[in-house]
C-alpha cells in the first residue's frame, strides 16, 4: 500500500480518467488525452497512467485507487479493498486535496514545492520538463511518508 488512512475526504475528484497500466495508490498519475470521436470517444480520449519521463506531460491528481492486471476468470478483485481496481477501469483520482503518501523522491521539507518524478512519485527537486504538482505539508515521517497537498 502506498498510502495512509489520511487523506482529505473533502477533496475534489474525477472518475473520468481509465487506467492504463498497474500502480500503487498514492501515484502521481498523468494524462493521455487522444482526439478520438463516435464510440471511441468515451474510452480512448482520458486515459491515466504513471509517467517514466515528464517531457510535456500533464498531471491529473494523485490515484485513489490500486490497479492491478489479473486474470478476473480465474480470481476476483480484493473484496476487502473497494479501492482496488483493474486495469483498464475508470480510477478515482484526487485533483484537489492531500493525502498522505510514499511515493516520494528524495528527502523533502515542509511547505516545499512538490513536483511530479518519474514512475508516479512526486519531488521537491525539479527535473528538467517535470511540472509542479503541489506542495509538501510534512517532511517525510519515519515510514517515508509524507503529506501532500495537490493543487491541479
Amino acid at each position: 500500500m502506498a498510502t495512509k488512512g489520511f487523506v482529505d475526504y473533502n477533496a475534489k475528484r474525477h472518475v473520468q480518467y481509465f487506467s492504463s497500466g498497474t500502480f500503487e495508490k498514492g501515484s502521481m498519475l498523468v494524462a493521455v488525452t487522444v482526439g478520438y470521436s463516435g464510440i471511441a470517444l468515451e474510452s480512448a480520449t482520458r486515459i491515466a497512467y504513471v509517467a517514466a519521463n515528464g517531457s510535456g506531460l500533464k498531471p491529473v491528481g494523485f490515484s485513489e485507487a490500486k490497479v492491478v492486471n489479473i486474470d478476473l476468470t480465474r480470481q476476483k478483485l480484493n473484496p476487502f479493498d473497494p479501492l482496488e481496481v483493474q486495469t483498464g477501469y475508470k480510477i478515482p483520482i484526487i485533483f484537489d486535496g492531500w493525502m498522505d503518501t510514499n511515493q516520494i523522491s528524495g528527502t523533502p521539507t515542509a511547505m516545499a514545492d512538490a513536483y511530479l518524478a518519474p514512475n508516479g512519485q512526486v519531488s521537491a527537486t525539479q527535473l528538467a520538463g517535470y511540472p509542479l504538482v503541489g506542495k509538501f505539508l510534512t517532511p517525510k515521517d519515519a515510514n517515508g511518508y509524507a503529506q501532500v497537498l495537490v493543487r491541479l
